[in-house]
């Protein structure tokens, strides 16, 4: 379950855009007010394909797809640089095994052992006896892969449906999810989607839908910074602050590192950037 893990990470961003919001948004991103606005109206016209001077839905959706596909392939480049220590490009289990309980010596053992090993074997596509980088992917994102889905599912229900009946109740999560009384009955109120009182494989399930949900979630977000609004350029600029820390920006980076995110607005920027465009400003 990665509960824990989202909920850190919303804590951050929430952090960080609380921060930002406290200061000029250019000096908060390290860049002029001028580059700010210079890549923020690049933005617009790479996004409006049709050159309408409108963004409609699927033209933003369109934007965020790709800008969320290319964060997943740098984050499982940089896995893939962790785990695979020969350097040939590929993951061996040894690698993988090595690796992760190198991080967390306490999760070794053979039941974990013969757990990885089965969800090393349901990525091996091509049944190479390693994990390319898409295979790698699959294994980092179980919901993308039904058979990797369907292993973590028996999993949860395995370590936590103490008479296993099918249904994990709320005492049961409590004594097996090793958190506080106050934690663990949180996190069960947030699985439990139709609050009868215990989780069955539809819910366990819906856990491993949550990257579609959160991608939902952030384009509502974004939408809500204009209302009902059509988004016209004049629109865009009047709300750019807004716009430069939203989700179709991962909350800033694409401005701040364009080149990243193969995106033709700008160069990355660099500390030594920014020192010359504040004092070009002053």
């Amino acid at each position: 379950m990665k509960l824990s893990i989202r909920l850190v990470y919303l804590f951050i961003t929430l952090q960080l855009l609380v921060y930002v919001k406290a200061k000029n948004i250019a000096e908060s991103l390290d860049i002029s007010q001028e580059e700010l606005t210079k890549r923020c109206d690049k933005l617009f016209e790479l996004i409006d394909k049709n050159k309408d001077g409108i963004l409609d839905h699927n033209e933003v959706v369109d934007h965020y797809d790709k800008i969320n596909l290319i964060l997943t392939e740098k984050q499982i480049h940089s896995e893939l640089v962790q785990i695979d220590i020969n350097g040939d490009g590929v993951v061996s289990f040894d690698e993988l095994h090595n690796t992760l309980v190198n991080s967390s010596p306490e999760i070794n053992g053979s039941k974990y052992v013969d757990s990885l090993k089965k969800r090393f074997k349901a990525a091996d596509k091509d049944e190479s006896g390693t994990l390319d980088s898409a295979e790698l992917s699959l294994l980092i994102n179980p919901g993308k892969d039904e058979v990797l889905m369907e292993i973590d599912v028996q999993e949860v229900f395995e370590n936590h449906d103490i008479d296993k009946d099918g249904k994990i109740t709320l005492e049961e999560f409590k004594e097996t999810s090793g958190q506080d009384f106050a934690s663990s009955e949180s996190e069960f109120s947030f699985f439990d989607t139709d609050g009868n009182g215990y989780l069955d494989e539809n819910e366990i399930r819906q856990i491993y839908d949550n990257e579609a949900a959160d991608s939902i979630e952030n384009l509502e977000e974004f939408f809500s910074i204009f209302g009902e609004k059509s988004i016209t350029k004049k629109l865009w600029d009047e709300n750019m602050d807004d716009v430069a820390i939203s989700p179709i920006t991962d909350f800033g980076e694409v401005i701040r590192h364009p080149q990243d995110y193969r995106l033709d607005i700008g160069e990355n920027k660099n500390e030594n950037d920014v020192d010359t465009e504040i004092k070009a400003e002053l």
